[in-house]
């Protein structure tokens, strides 16, 4: 299934990210104006359309395309998504901005974890300053009926923000929550490089438990609907996976993701992952090494 209604008036549009089903996805919002939350990569930027087609919508209409953060699997289609939908205007964190006038430095980024595998992400294009627009704290953008709140949530990556719809009680979590998908009922922590802090990451899980939510909607994948504890079970899974890789690479005096994987099986009782996890996972290792280098404890 290519679109999921998740409500009357709020779309899951699973974009088919590196070929892979329902683990890469955006969010469409119908109401007098229209907002997209996420884009996916610009490899797959046709599913996108389509699914956007799919619920009713004409791309060329989108008034408002709200992105989470600019990892590639959350941003890399706006630069060509904003050639297609004209009078879209861009929300992104206010560090985000000269990245998506001028993507080189993001380019390199992503060139120096992946190499040759970046390919795969599709051409990234830059957008007119006069089409983006930084996000304040807080701030609201109204849609008629709906209100989008945005809160910066930086620890994911410092360019990170969330969505809280108001009036459904529903947050637009980017990857500051666990990524999750329906193939692998499984928590998997989201701590990549470059610039992963733990602290900001566990403080804007702890602000998600003063908002007044009761749905989380993960681009990885889907919604769910929000248990006692839930955030603190959160905070939890990133404690341990930072104990994890610092004892890990203290114990082995190596960066062995192996062992690390080994104890992630056993953790959740499975003996292998889908690639997909896999792949996130080590990249999830990857990242928690750069902090802990950068905070000196390895």
């Amino acid at each position: 299934m290519s679109v999921e209604k998740i409500s009357d008036r709020v779309y899951l549009i699973d974009t088919h990210g590196l070929g892979f089903e329902r683990c890469i996805g955006a969010y469409l919002i119908k109401d007098e104006k229209t907002a997209l939350i996420d884009v996916g990569y610009a490899s797959s930027i046709n599913n996108l359309l389509a699914g956007v087609r799919t619920a009713g919508v004409d791309p060329s209409s989108i008034d408002y395309i709200i992105l989470t953060h600019i990892h590639l699997d959350h941003a890399g289609a706006v630069g060509k998504l904003v050639r297609i939908s004209k009078k879209a205007l861009v929300k992104a964190h206010p560090r985000a901005i000269k990245h998506l006038i001028d993507p080189s430095r993001l380019i390199s980024s992503v060139r120096e974890v992946y190499g040759a595998k970046a390919d795969r992400f599709g051409e990234i294009l830059p957008i007119d300053g006069d089409r983006v627009e930084g996000v304040v704290d807080e701030e609201e953008v109204e849609l008629g009926s709906l209100t989008l709140r945005l809160h910066l949530t930086p620890g994911h990556a410092p360019h990170h923000i969330s969505a809280q719809l108001v009036e459904e009680k529903a947050l637009f979590c980017g990857d500051a929550l666990s990524m999750r998908i329906p193939s692998f009922e499984h928590d998997i922590p989201q701590t990549p490089p470059p610039s992963y802090i733990h602290e900001q990451a566990v403080q804007s899980i702890k602000r998600f438990m003063e908002l007044d939510v009761e749905v989380v909607l993960r681009p990885h994948y889907g919604s769910m609907r929000i248990y006692p504890g839930f955030f603190n079970d959160q905070i939890a899974l990133l404690d341990w996976w930072r104990s994890l890789v610092h004892e890990t690479i203290v114990k082995e005096s190596e960066r062995s993701f192996e062992s690390v994987l080994k104890s992630y099986l056993e953790r959740v009782g499975k003996e292998k992952t889908p690639p997909f996890i896999e792949e996130n996972l080590r990249v999830s290792f990857d990242g928690m090494v750069k902090y802990l280098e950068r905070v000196g404890l390895i």
